[in-house]
């Protein structure tokens, strides 16, 4: 943060401004009227906020102007935002991770199911005892647990990803 920044967070009124427009964005007779001052007083402090960059100005062709928070503003008030993000967005990555390998383990034993059914003499008993009962669990229906746990990890991977990197946008923007 630079002297100009630290010069706009000296009063109080702006403080009040950030967080009114940390809700949504407001013009100048919004803010006056939630902070009891005058229109003038209000677009003085906001010159101020301008010129430090924490908040700008939106001219949108007609009468009114908007103004909102820049994310310069935003890290100040919400400083450990991006860390959350980055957080869940490492989250994301570990599950999706976790899901293929999941499916990797699921795929393993369809693999040696088939080469259990492919051995020969499988069906007709000449396994020994240990390969036999082996052969036997494996043959009798495949465990949907590993496929299953690798689907939802996958999904729930790809669903928190895209929230956090929705959260990250609009933190941004």
């Amino acid at each position: 943060m630079d002297r100009r920044t630290f010069e706009s967070l000296a009063s109080e009124t702006r403080i009040e401004i950030l967080k009114l427009l940390d809700q949504r964005q407001m013009t100048v007779t919004e803010l006056s009227k939630h902070l009891d001052l005058a229109k003038s007083t209000v677009h003085e402090h906001l010159a101020k906020m301008l010129e430090s960059g924490l908040v700008e100005k939106i001219e949108d062709h007609r009468k009114w102007t908007y103004y909102r928070l820049t994310y310069k503003a935003k890290r100040i008030l919400h400083p450990n935002e991006m860390v959350k993000i980055m957080v869940l967005l490492g989250i994301s990555f570990l599950a999706f991770i976790g899901g293929i390998l999941e499916i990797g383990g699921y795929k393993n034993t369809l693999s040696q199911q088939d080469q259990m059914m492919a051995h020969p003499g499988a069906e007709e008993g000449a396994l020994a005892p240990e390969m036999a009962s082996k052969a036997a669990t494996m043959m009798a229906e495949p465990d949907y647990t590993k496929l299953f746990l690798g689907v939802s990890l996958l999904i729930g991977s790809l669903l928190l990803g895209y929230w956090s990197l929705r959260r990250w946008k609009d933190f941004r923007s």
